[in-house]
């Protein structure tokens, strides 16, 4: 579930700014149970440990059968390897932990925010839509006579409503056009401006 919005739309952001934090109530829950479980491992190990050093003394005046010092030395590396898991365990968690807070992953400015508190997150549901270094393209429909003298990177003069206009480059020409229309698409992308409203 999503506890917290940290940004509204409109906000600039920068990248790997935290959007969003999800309730970690759970996760915290195993996260100090794998914690307990590494400590009870580490104890068990050292104390494994311990107790095959001990018996090498024991080696060498023949005290001990050749099976107990196996099964010790056995033991301890046992303990050793249940500390490895433990570890990974908590590792694991701790990578999920980080994973509850969703950062924006470019620099620019929210468009969109989709989420908000008590929801519950998804993978095919975006949260949040960001114009990335509040960059804006024009999708422009063009008749297919005129397709041919455009190219990439041509500069393009954009009105808008105001009556001012902004400068921008093209940016892709689609490789098909419309059977009914006959018009095809040209991307341009635009300069950042405050008069730029995405869906105008």
């Amino acid at each position: 579930q999503v506890a917290e919005v940290l940004v509204e739309e409109g906000a600039e952001v920068d990248k790997d700014e935290p959007l969003a934090r999800l309730d970690s109530g759970l996760l915290q829950a195993r996260i100090d149970q794998a914690r307990a479980g590494l400590a009870q491992a580490t104890a068990v190990a050292e104390q494994s440990s311990a107790e095959a050093d001990r018996v090498r003394e024991f080696e060498a005046k023949g005290a001990m059968s050749a099976e107990q010092i196996a099964a010790r030395r056995y033991q301890a590396r046992t303990a050793e390897a249940a500390v490895g898991v433990a570890r990974a365990q908590l590792d694991e968690l701790l990578t999920q932990e980080q994973r509850m807070i969703v950062r924006a992953p470019v620099a620019g400015v929210v468009l969109e925010r989709s989420v908000r508190p008590g929801d519950v997150s998804s993978l095919s549901q975006p949260m949040f839509r960001i114009a990335r270094d509040g960059l804006v393209e024009l999708d422009a429909e063009v008749p297919e006579d005129a397709l041919s003298k455009i190219a990439p990177g041509d500069t393009a003069t954009v009105s808008l409503p105001s009556g001012d206009s902004v400068q921008g480059a093209v940016r892709l020409i689609s490789p098909r056009v419309d059977p009914q229309t006959k018009l095809g698409r040209v991307r341009v992308s635009l300069a950042p401006d405050p008069q730029l409203r995405v869906g105008g």
